[in-house]
């Protein structure tokens, strides 16, 4: 063949090559602009391995990952693109949280202190670079969860318990709504289900399923008001986007009627321009607890309250600095005892979300619930299923559930009376007033108590821990 023509012929075989990919890249970034991230990654994954735009591609792959929650997948691609020239630093603080996902906190903290080097927002990540260990919950109270029998194959979370029947929110496309699947995570798109005393699972009859997305949910206590998460989506139509396109999420009102949620009603506070979710109602049914990404606000995405009488709300009021963070606070849950619990990515914690506890003995201080009840991955959606706070669910995406996120059940225990009398040791006899110092595995004195007449303490304590235990009478040496 004559050589002109050959390389001729090459140079259109590259030529078409190239065109193939650059409208592969097209199709993986219109992907991920739709929110559609698990069939983006594998065009994204295509594109790397035949070497084309690689760092990007590679980016694009862990953002993916980032936006699924997949600390495991998401470590390996920004590894390998961190230390690339021109990375923007959001990737160094998305690198960060996602190794905290992966338990690998002091590798966190180096690439959060190059983030808040180079980044405009460096106050983002103050909090968890301070050196100071977890603020953990003071309570003397001990935690156990265990899978709940409602989980499916599909995402699980978001409980709510009243009159006895528990509320959740499920991917498993089993609600008679022509169900869709939601790109963003390959399932169905997300609806109200309920359980029956028998343990079965049904869709809740009325009108609040919708071929959108719904839940989570707060019902009041006489059990005849729900309000609840949706997309932007009445009478059977889509609201309208903001300018990015983004459907967002609202909260709307529902009535039971003959067994029915019916009326649905949006509430006023609600916009098309950012979304507000996850409803939580006091006791007494005056006020309303959510979340929501409203401008102004301290973060992502921060936790507000309102005000409600009759059918008339007030204005709403972000929590503020102490509640709310440069982060993610989401997933409100106000109990009868007046603590607040919250999930959130921005006060220090185990990894991913964490829940937390405002509680109104100590309003002044954010704690963490600490292990079981957190993990290193996302924990959120706390809340009570007993009169008596002794039973409770949780939600996470933790390592060895059945979905993508699962509903755990919480039972809560009292703490453990500690009883001891110090005696001398020669002759046997108790020894009056003697101080009794109770330690911690850290050594930091947490309870000092005086023997009575008869040398007799007694104190409560937490379970599953070591306390280590001084007496000291002026008479004596120790």
């Amino acid at each position: 063949m004559n050589k002109k023509y050959l390389l001729l012929l090459l140079l259109l075989c590259s030529a078409f090559a190239l065109t193939a990919q650059s409208g592969k890249q097209k199709k993986a970034d219109r992907l991920y602009d739709d929110f559609a991230y698990v069939k983006a990654i594998e065009v994204y994954k295509d594109l790397v391995e035949r070497d084309y735009n690689t760092t990007y591609n590679q980016q694009r792959i862990a953002d993916s990952y980032y936006k699924l929650r997949d600390p495991q997948n998401a470590v390996q691609y920004y590894a390998q693109v961190v230390n690339k020239p021109d990375v923007s630093p959001e990737a160094y603080y998305k690198y960060a949280q996602m190794l905290r996902g992966m338990r690998e906190y002091e590798k966190s903290r180096e690439w959060l202190k190059k983030y808040q080097e180079e980044a405009k927002n460096p106050k983002q990540v103050e909090e968890l670079l301070d050196p100071e260990a977890i603020t953990t919950y003071e309570g003397l109270e001990s935690f156990r969860v265990q899978p709940a029998g409602m989980n499916s194959q599909y995402s699980d979370f978001g409980t709510f318990v009243s009159n006895g029947t528990v509320y959740f929110v499920s991917a498993r496309g089993e609600a008679d709504t022509k169900t869709k699947i939601y790109d963003w995570t390959g399932e169905p798109f997300l609806d109200i289900y309920k359980t029956s005393k028998n343990g079965s699972v049904s869709p809740v009859s009325g009108e609040v399923n919708t071929v959108r997305h719904e839940g989570p949910l707060t019902i009041s206590a006489d059990g005849k008001t729900m309000y609840f998460t949706r997309n932007n989506y009445m009478d059977n139509r889509n609201g309208k986007k903001d300018e990015q396109g983004v459907n967002h999420l609202k909260i709307y009102k529902a009535e039971l009627v003959d067994g029915e949620w019916e009326n649905i009603q949006e509430l006023p506070f609600n916009s098309d321009k950012y979304s507000t979710g996850h409803p939580s109602l006091t006791a007494d049914g005056k006020t309303l607890y959510y979340a929501s990404d409203a401008p102004g606000g301290l973060g992502g995405s921060d936790i507000y309250k309102v005000s409600i009488d009759g059918d008339s709300y007030g204005t709403p009021e972000n929590l503020g600095s102490k509640v709310n963070t440069p982060g993610n606070e989401v997933f409100p849950y106000m109990a009868e005892n007046g603590n607040l619990y919250f999930s959130s990515d921005g006060h220090k914690g185990y990894g991913l979300l964490d829940i937390f506890v405002m509680t109104s003995e100590a309003p002044d201080k954010i704690q963490n619930l600490g292990e079981p009840i957190n993990s290193s991955l996302d924990d959120f959606g706390f809340s009570f299923s007993s009169e008596d706070h002794t039973k409770g669910y949780i939600s996470s995406n933790r390592e060895g559930g059945m979905g993508n996120d699962d509903i755990y059940e919480m039972t809560i225990l009292a703490p453990l009376v500690l009883k001891g009398q110090v005696t001398d040791s020669i002759n046997g006899k108790p020894i009056a007033n003697a101080s009794v110092r109770i330690m911690n595995e850290d050594n930091k004195q947490v309870a000092f108590l005086e023997t009575d007449e008869e040398g007799n303490y007694s104190t409560e304590i937490a379970r599953d821990r070591i306390y280590p235990l001084e007496a000291k009478h002026i008479k004596y040496n120790t």
